[in-house]
C-alpha cells in the first residue's frame, strides 16, 4: 500500500524460497517478502475459501503455518480475522491494526486506524492521524457487556458473530473473533473518513448493503466539544451546568 508495484512492469511472479521466504518478484527484483525462515521444507501456498492467504510448511502432524494475511489486515475484517491485542509487563507486544484508505479510490494507508484499547480495556478505539503525526482518539466503543458494546447499545454484535475471548496477558491475547453464524455475508470496513461501516451482502442482488456505521453524528465521536461541555441529541455544544 505504501509503495505499489509498478501496472505496466514487464513480469510479476510470486515464489516460495527453500528456506520458506514468500516473495514477490518484478522481474529479479523483490518488491514485498514475508520474512519467513523455516526448515520444514514442502512449502505450499493457499488462498482459503474465507480469502486468508496462508503460507505453511511441512505436511501431516508436521504441518506448520508461517504465515498469514488475515495477521497483516488492511481496512476491512473479515470472518475469520481476530482484533487482537497481547501485553507483557505492561507494554503492548502484539496489536491488530485496520488502516483505512486514503481516499475512496486510493488504497494508500490513510489518517484512521482501528484497534483495542493499548491499556487493556477491550474497548474499541478509531484514532485520527494528526498533522503533527500524532494518533488521537476519533471514536471508542466503550465496554463489551453481553454481547454488544457500551457504545452501540442498540446493535447487539453478537448477532453477527462477534465475540470477545482470552487475556490480554496470556500468549494469544485478548482478541474479539467474527464467524459467520448464518449464511448471511458480513464484512466490517474502516471508511477513509473514519467511519466503521458493517455491510451485509444481499444474494438478490449481488451488492453489499450497509447495515449501521460508527460514528454518523458529531455527538457520537470522541470528545467532540471538548472537557468543560457537553453534546447534546441536537449535536450542539452546550456548557456544563455548575
Amino acid at each position: 500500500r505504501d509503495a505499489p508495484v509498478r501496472a505496466m512492469a514487464p513480469s510479476y511472479s510470486a515464489t516460495v524460497t527453500d528456506s520458506g521466504d514468500l516473495r514477490v518478484l518484478e522481474g529479479e527484483r523483490v518488491v514485498w517478502r514475508t520474512n519467513t525462515t523455516s526448515s520444514a521444507g514442502n512449502f505450499t501456498l493457499t488462498i482459503q475459501d474465507t480469502g486468508n492467504l496462508v503460507l505453511a510448511g511441512g505436511s501431516g502432524a508436521q504441518a506448520v503455518q508461517l504465515w498469514q494475511s488475515f495477521d497483516h489486515p488492511a481496512d476491512t475484517f473479515l470472518p475469520g480475522m481476530n482484533i487482537t491485542l497481547a501485553r507483557r509487563g505492561g507494554a503492548v507486544v502484539r496489536q491488530t491494526l485496520f488502516r483505512s484508505w486514503r481516499s475512496p479510490d486510493d488504497p494508500a494507508p490513510g489518517n484512521f486506524t482501528l484497534g483495542q484499547d493499548p491499556l487493556g480495556s477491550a474497548q474499541l478505539f478509531i484514532w485520527r492521524r494528526g498533522q503533527d503525526g500524532k494518533d488521537v482518539t476519533h471514536w471508542r466503543s466503550g465496554q463489551w457487556a453481553k454481547g454488544s458494546f457500551v457504545g452501540i447499545p442498540y446493535r447487539p454484535l453478537n448477532l453477527y458473530g462477534f465475540q470477545l475471548s482470552g487475556d490480554p496477558s496470556q500468549s494469544n491475547g485478548l482478541f474479539y473473533t467474527f464467524q459467520r453464524f448464518n449464511s448471511s455475508q458480513y464484512r466490517f470496513v474502516l471508511q477513509p473518513n473514519g467511519t466503521e461501516t458493517c455491510y451485509q451482502l444481499v444474494d438478490a442482488t449481488g451488492a453489499w448493503e450497509v447495515v449501521w456505521s460508527q460514528p454518523t453524528m458529531p455527538c457520537q465521536a470522541y470528545n467532540t466539544c471538548g472537557p468543560n461541555a457537553e453534546c447534546s441529541a441536537a449535536d450542539h455544544c452546550t456548557c456544563l451546568r455548575g
